[in-house]
């Protein structure tokens, strides 16, 4: 993916008896877990690699249960639940 003017998303969600990652705007998860743990934690990688970055993680209900932002900050980048 290149970086372009909007921060790209990435979901974390239930998919049957797994947890997949999917980029907001595409058609098939780039990642699946059996953990929700694990999903979670590579989609942070990532979105912090291809900062600025989001990570939000949905329940079964689909509700969104945390968000993490990623900003590429003069070479540092940062890791933040959202508020």
């Amino acid at each position: 993916m290149s970086r372009n003017s909007t921060n790209p998303i990435f979901w974390v969600s239930p998919h049957f008896d797994e947890w997949q990652v999917q980029t907001d705007g595409t058609d098939r998860p780039e990642a699946l877990f059996d953990a929700k743990e694990d999903a979670v934690e590579w989609a942070c990688r990532v979105a912090q690699h291809r900062s600025p970055g989001i990570v939000r993680v949905v329940d079964y209900h689909g509700n969104i249960t945390s968000q993490f932002f990623f900003a590429d900050m003069a070479g540092d980048q940062d890791r933040r639940p959202a508020a």
